[in-house]
């Protein structure tokens, strides 16, 4: 009994202490969230004298939203959100694509309208957020997924924390995808 009872708090220790752990990690990348927020929102208002701010480049794709084939009206505006130019962080020991902090994606079609954030942290990815809205009006899908070290550590629907983690791999390849549209644009 005792032996039975003894593994029963260790493995309860051991889950409380990973939980810890991941919500350590979860309020770093929310921290890191609200300083890029920050830098946006200084940088949207008017680069100050002496405030660094953040530089953005933006891809629009159908900028008319005109009708597109098999999907209706369609709008694509992706949005990059970055601090340096990328040939500089290799002077300072970086990768190029270190500079990139933030991409944010909008997609409108006749039916849905899309967003999505992705994160970077040294190039990185920690965090992605996605929200789907339909037309007819019904509540808006929306998705958190946050990452260390290239693994997924807490998953969201809406609200709630969701314990089964979904492949987070299409995920990864988008957001590699647009680090190199990103650098090809310099």
């Amino acid at each position: 009994m005792r032996r039975t009872s003894a593994a029963a708090v260790f493995f309860s220790l051991l889950g409380t202490l990973a939980a810890g752990l991941q919500d350590n990690s979860v309020a770093d990348i929310q921290a890191h969230y609200a300083s890029v927020q920050a830098a946006i929102q200084r940088s949207v208002k008017g680069r100050g004298e002496g405030d660094p701010g953040l530089y953005s480049n933006e891809v629009v794709v159908n900028s008319h939203k005109g009708p597109w084939r098999a999907v209706g009206n369609f709008l694509k505006k992706i949005t990059f959100w970055y601090e340096d130019q990328p040939d500089f962080a290799v002077y300072e020991n970086r990768t190029k694509e270190s500079v990139l902090l933030k991409i944010e994606v909008s997609r409108s079609s006749a039916i849905f309208t899309d967003y999505e954030e992705s994160l970077f942290e040294r190039g990185t990815l920690v965090f992605h957020f996605s929200r789907r809205t339909t037309e007819g009006g019904g509540p808006a899908e929306e998705k958190r997924f946050y990452f260390k070290g290239g693994k997924l550590v807490r998953y969201m629907e809406g609200a709630t924390i969701v314990a089964a983690f979904p492949d987070p791999g299409s995920i990864f390849r988008q957001a590699e995808e647009y680090q190199k549209l990103f650098l090809a644009m310099f």
